[in-house]
Protein backbone atom coordinates (compact mmCIF):
# COMPACT_ATOMS: atom_id res chain seq x y z
CA UNK A 1 0.00 0.00 0.00
CA UNK A 2 1.21 3.46 -0.79
CA UNK A 3 -0.17 6.59 0.86
CA UNK A 4 0.56 10.24 0.30
CA UNK A 5 1.52 11.89 3.57
CA UNK A 6 1.86 15.64 3.90
CA UNK A 7 4.65 16.67 6.27
CA UNK A 8 2.92 20.04 6.72
CA UNK A 9 -0.27 18.39 8.00
CA UNK A 10 -1.02 19.28 11.60
CA UNK A 11 -0.73 16.23 13.84
CA UNK A 12 -1.17 15.80 17.57
CA UNK A 13 1.92 16.54 19.62
CA UNK A 14 4.01 13.47 20.29
CA UNK A 15 2.90 11.53 17.21
CA UNK A 16 5.55 9.40 15.55
CA UNK A 17 5.92 8.64 11.85
CA UNK A 18 4.25 5.30 12.60
CA UNK A 19 1.23 7.11 14.10
CA UNK A 20 0.99 9.25 10.97
CA UNK A 21 1.16 6.17 8.73
CA UNK A 22 -1.57 4.35 10.68
CA UNK A 23 -3.73 7.47 10.48
CA UNK A 24 -3.27 7.45 6.69
CA UNK A 25 -4.36 3.81 6.54
CA UNK A 26 -7.42 4.61 8.66
CA UNK A 27 -8.39 7.36 6.23
CA UNK A 28 -8.69 4.59 3.63
CA UNK A 29 -7.25 6.19 0.52
CA UNK A 30 -4.21 4.31 -0.82
CA UNK A 31 -2.78 5.33 -4.20
CA UNK A 32 -3.68 1.88 -5.57
CA UNK A 33 -7.39 2.57 -4.98
CA UNK A 34 -9.95 0.88 -2.79
CA UNK A 35 -10.37 1.35 0.94
CA UNK A 36 -7.83 0.26 3.52
CA UNK A 37 -8.48 -0.26 7.22
CA UNK A 38 -6.87 -0.86 10.59
CA UNK A 39 -8.44 -3.82 12.35
CA UNK A 40 -7.03 -5.58 15.43
CA UNK A 41 -3.98 -3.29 15.24
CA UNK A 42 -3.25 -4.63 11.72
CA UNK A 43 -3.03 -2.39 8.65
CA UNK A 44 -5.04 -4.05 5.89
CA UNK A 45 -4.89 -3.22 2.20
CA UNK A 46 -8.14 -2.78 0.27
CA UNK A 47 -8.17 -6.43 -0.88
CA UNK A 48 -7.66 -7.79 2.65
CA UNK A 49 -10.17 -5.31 4.06
CA UNK A 50 -12.84 -6.58 1.65
CA UNK A 51 -12.02 -10.23 2.51
CA UNK A 52 -12.38 -9.53 6.22
CA UNK A 53 -15.55 -7.47 5.68
CA UNK A 54 -17.15 -10.37 3.76
CA UNK A 55 -16.15 -12.83 6.51
CA UNK A 56 -17.42 -10.69 9.38
CA UNK A 57 -21.11 -9.95 8.88
CA UNK A 58 -21.44 -7.67 11.93
CA UNK A 59 -20.81 -3.93 11.67
CA UNK A 60 -17.63 -3.77 13.77
CA UNK A 61 -13.89 -4.19 13.45
CA UNK A 62 -12.61 -7.76 13.45
CA UNK A 63 -10.47 -9.27 16.17
CA UNK A 64 -6.99 -10.57 15.34
CA UNK A 65 -8.32 -14.14 15.30
CA UNK A 66 -11.12 -13.15 12.91
CA UNK A 67 -8.72 -11.33 10.57
CA UNK A 68 -6.42 -14.37 10.48
CA UNK A 69 -9.34 -16.78 10.00
CA UNK A 70 -10.77 -14.75 7.12
CA UNK A 71 -7.44 -14.43 5.31
CA UNK A 72 -6.50 -18.07 5.93
CA UNK A 73 -9.87 -19.25 4.65
CA UNK A 74 -9.43 -17.18 1.48
CA UNK A 75 -5.91 -18.64 1.06
CA UNK A 76 -7.25 -22.17 1.51
CA UNK A 77 -5.37 -22.80 4.73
Amino acid sequence: MTFDMDAAEATPEGWSLYDMAVNSVRSGSPREGGFSSVQAEMCLCSKCTSIVDEYLTEDRNATADEVNAALNRKAGI
